[in-house]
């Protein structure tokens, strides 16, 4: 039986974010979830690539904490403010908008915006995320912190 997505859905994984609260959106997401960041070859000085699993040990989301996340992170003085601002649903799609602001530990603003894009499986998992921000911001973060 699909999943029917609707913005209180949506609402209630995104919201917690704003207050720093990630945990509805990694139970959201598809452990083997193919995430997408902003080009299609892996830069770890960008964070940019597919996030697939590399190894029979790890999940695809796990592969994504450690490269992206873990690595971010203790970069940033306080972790990251995220605000959705809008939210759209396609069928077993999602668009987000959104704004994350931080400090990052050299004392410089991180002010970056996001575009993701969920697909979500018929039981109501995100399988799939594109993700679009600007990465040469988050590059700055990993050479300068």
């Amino acid at each position: 039986m699909s999943t029917t997505l609707t913005l209180d859905h949506i609402h209630a994984i995104m919201d917690p974010i704003d207050q720093g609260d990630w945990s509805k959106l990694y139970e959201a997401i598809d452990e083997n979830v193919r995430w997408w960041i902003g080009a299609d070859k892996y830069n770890p000085d960008a964070a940019t690539g597919v996030y697939v699993r590399c190894s029979i040990i790890t999940s695809n989301l796990q592969e994504w904490t450690e490269k992206v996340r873990n690595r971010l992170l203790p970069k940033l003085d306080g972790g990251i403010t995220m605000k959705s601002n809008t939210m759209d649903i396609i069928g077993q799609k999602v668009i987000i908008e959104a704004s994350g602001t931080a400090k990052q530990k050299n004392g410089r603003p991180y002010n970056n915006r996001f575009c993701w894009i969920f697909i979500f499986n018929d039981a109501g998992k995100i399988v799939e995320i594109r993700e679009y921000m600007n990465t040469a911001l988050v590059q700055e973060v990993f050479t300068t912190n």
